[in-house]
C-alpha cells in the first residue's frame, strides 16, 4: 500500500505482483509474529514453503482453517531495512486519531437476504463512535480515548466521519500483468492477480477487497464531501478505518482489528450485529481499536479473555458504561504510569526491584491512589531485576507484577462507570512481562488476584516450587497486603521474600525482619522453634 504523493489517497503500490495470501490464523498468527517480529504494514521479504496437499485436504475436510503456506514451514521473514514504527504510545505530545467508519453494502451477494444489507444506519453508528447526550451510549468511542488516557489520546468529531451506505460488488478479480510469468500460489494464476468472493470466504483477499472498495468509493465521494476529502487525502501517521460488514459475512469472528501497525491506514472489521449493541455499547469498537493501539487480551487462569475488569477482556458485564483498562494496558501505551515520590516527584519511586529490598529492610507500605483519581496510579514490582536500568526479568521464572487500585465510578459514562460493582474500591494484581516496544510482542496481561478490604487481604507470589532467589540478592518472593482502602486511594503493604522459611539463628533469630514474609518474624516464626 502507498500512498499517492498528489491526492494522498491511499491504495495498492503500482505494478506489484505479490499474492495475497493468509499464511497463519490464531494463535499460529501470534507465534509467527512473536518470532519475526513484524507489523502490519511492515514491508518484508519472505522465503515460503507450500503445506503438503494432504495436509490441506485433511483440514479442509475437517472444518479446519487450511492457508496453503503453514507457519511452521515459512522458510523465513526478512524485514527490510526501512520498517516502521507504530508510535503510538503516548511520550509526551497527546495524539490526535483520525478515522473513516464506512458501512458496507453487500446486497450484490444477495438482493433479498437482509443479512446482506447494512443493518444499521450512520445516525446509530454516530453515536457509537461519538458520545450523545440524547443517546444511552455511555461508553462512545470519544469518550473511552478522552477520558482513559487522561487526554493523551483524542477521537475528535472533526476528524471523525460516518459514511455509507457503500455498496460493493460480492466477488471480483484483478488481473495479472501478462507479460509475468505463471504463478500457482493460492488465488494467484497466469492471468489472475487476486480475486475475492464475500459470499464464501473471509481471508486477506476479501479484506484487501473492502477496504480497496471502500477507498475507492471515498475517492469519489470527497469531491463533494470536504470533511471526507480533508480525513483521506491529509498525510498523516496513520487513519483508523473502521468497517461495519453486514451480519451473514462470512467471518469467524464479531470484530478484528490490526494488532499494532505501521501502513497508512490500520482497519478495524466489525459485524454490524456487534457493532450496534444494547448489551455492551461500543465495547467492540474499543476492543478492536486498542488492538491497533498495539494491546493484546487480558485473561485470568487459563481463559485468554478473562479478566472481567478490562475492555480487552470480558467487557460484557460493563454493559453501557464506560470501561478502562488494566494497570499493564495503561502502562504499555503510555497513558498511565507508577505512582511518584511525594517528596520528589521521582517517576521510579513505584517503580520497584530488588534494589529497594534488602534482607535487613524487606516491607515498605505505599500510597496506591485509585485509578480515577491519577493517571500515577500504580506499582510494578520486578524482583528479577537488580535495579531500574534493568527492567526486563534478569532471572527466569520471575514475573513482574503490577498493583493497582480502582473504585467504580457511579456514573455510567465515568471513569470507570462500567467497572463491574464485585471491584468497586477493589485492589488488582497483574503479571505483565512485557516491555513498552511495539516490536517486542507476545506478552499478556493476566489478572493473577484481586481483594477489597472484606477479602482475604493478602496475596503471595510464590511457593515452594517456584521460589528462585539469586546469590545477589535478586529474585525471591513477593506478599502483597491491602491495609486499607477508601473512594480515592488504598494503602498496601509489600513484603519481598528472601526465604520461603523464616531464617533463623544466633544472628537472625532477634533482628526483627520477616524474612519469610509470613508476618512471623524471629522466634515468634514456628520455623525457628526452638528459639538459639
Amino acid at each position: 500500500m502507498v500512498r499517492d504523493p498528489v491526492t494522498n489517497a491511499t491504495g495498492d503500490i503500482p505494478g506489484c505482483t505479490t499474492p495475497r495470501l493468509t499464511l497463519a490464523v490464531g494463535s499460529a498468527a501470534s507465534e509467527a509474529r512473536v518470532q519475526y517480529g513484524i507489523l502490519s504494514g511492515d514491508v518484508a521479504n519472505v522465503t515460503l514453503v507450500r503445506t503438503p496437499t494432504d495436509v490441506r485436504r485433511r483440514a479442509l475436510a475437517e472444518g479446519l482453517a487450511a492457508p496453503q503456506f503453514s507457519p511452521k514451514r515459512v522458510g523465513g521473514i526478512r524485514l527490510a531495512k526501512d520498517q516502521k514504527e507504530q508510535k503510538e504510545i503516548y511520550t509526551g505530545t497527546p495524539i490526535d486519531l483520525r478515522s473513516v467508519v464506512y458501512i458496507v453494502d453487500l446486497s450484490s451477494c444477495n438482493a433479498s437476504d437482509p443479512g446482506w444489507r447494512p443493518g444499521v444506519t450512520k445516525e446509530a453508528i454516530q453515536n457509537y463512535v461519538l458520545f450523545n447526550n440524547s443517546s444511552p451510549v455511555s461508553n462512545a468511542l470519544d469518550r473511552f480515548y478522552t477520558t482513559c488516557s487522561y487526554n493523551k489520546t483524542f477521537f475528535k468529531p472533526s476528524n471523525v466521519t460516518v459514511v455509507g451506505p457503500v455498496s460493493l460488488p460480492c466477488s471480483g478479480w484483478i488481473p495479472r500483468n501478462t507479460t509475468a510469468g505463471a504463478a500457482t500460489v493460492e488465488r494467484t494464476n497466469a492471468t489472475v492477480q487476486d480475486w475475492w468472493d464475500f459470499s464464501a470466504f473471509c481471508g486477506a483477499s476479501e479484506q484487501a477487497a473492502w477496504q480497496r472498495g471502500t477507498e475507492a468509493w471515498a475517492t469519489n465521494a470527497s469531491n463533494s464531501d470536504p470533511k471526507l476529502a480533508a480525513l483521506t487525502r491529509t498525510a498523516v501517521d496513520r487513519r483508523r478505518n473502521i468497517y461495519i460488514l453486514p451480519t451473514n459475512v462470512k467471518c469467524p469472528w464479531e470484530g478484528y482489528g490490526d494488532v499494532t501497525c505501521t501502513k497508512p491506514i490500520c482497519d478495524t472489521f466489525i459485524r454490524s450485529s456487534s457493532a450496534v449493541s444494547s448489551s455492551f455499547g461500543a465495547a467492540a469498537f474499543l476492543h478492536e481499536q486498542m488492538h491497533n493501539y498495539g494491546l493484546e487480551h487480558s485473561g485470568r487462569g487459563a481463559d485468554p479473555y478473562g479478566d472481567d475488569a478490562d475492555v480487552m477482556g470480558n467487557f460484557l458485564p460493563a454493559g453501557n458504561a464506560l470501561m478502562c483498562h488494566n494497570a499493564p494496558s495503561m502502562w504499555r501505551v503510555g497513558w498511565a504510569t507508577p505512582i511518584v515520590d511525594p517528596r520528589n516527584s521521582s517517576p521510579l519511586f513505584g517503580n520497584l526491584t530488588s534494589a529497594n529490598f534488602s534482607m535487613s529492610s524487606n516491607v515498605l507500605t505505599l500510597t496506591v491512589p485509585s485509578a480515577h483519581v491519577s493517571d500515577a496510579n500504580m506499582v510494578v514490582v520486578n524482583l528479577g531485576a537488580a535495579d531500574n536500568s534493568k527492567f526486563s526479568s534478569g532471572i527466569p521464572g520471575v514475573d513482574t507484577y503490577y498493583i493497582s487500585y480502582r473504585v467504580k465510578a457511579a456514573t455510567a459514562g465515568a471513569f470507570d462507570g462500567g467497572l463491574p460493582s464485585k471491584y468497586n474500591r477493589t485492589m488488582f494484581i497483574h503479571r505483565y512481562n512485557g516491555v513498552q516496544d511495539e516490536r517486542v510482542f507476545g506478552a499478556r496481561p493476566t489478572q493473577l488476584y484481586t481483594s477489597s478490604m472484606s477479602g482475604t487481604k493478602i496475596w503471595y507470589s510464590t511457593s515452594a516450587s517456584n521460589f528462585t532467589i539469586a546469590a545477589d540478592g535478586t529474585g525471591g518472593g513477593l506478599r502483597v497486603t491491602l491495609v486499607n482502602a477508601n473512594s480515592t486511594h488504598a494503602t498496601v503493604q509489600i513484603c519481598k521474600m528472601f526465604s520461603i522459611q523464616e531464617i533463623c539463628g544466633a544472628s537472625k533469630s532477634d533482628d526483627g525482619v520477616d524474612h519469610d514474609c509470613d508476618g512471623l518474624p524471629d522466634c515468634s516464626d514456628p520455623d525457628c522453634l526452638p528459639c538459639f
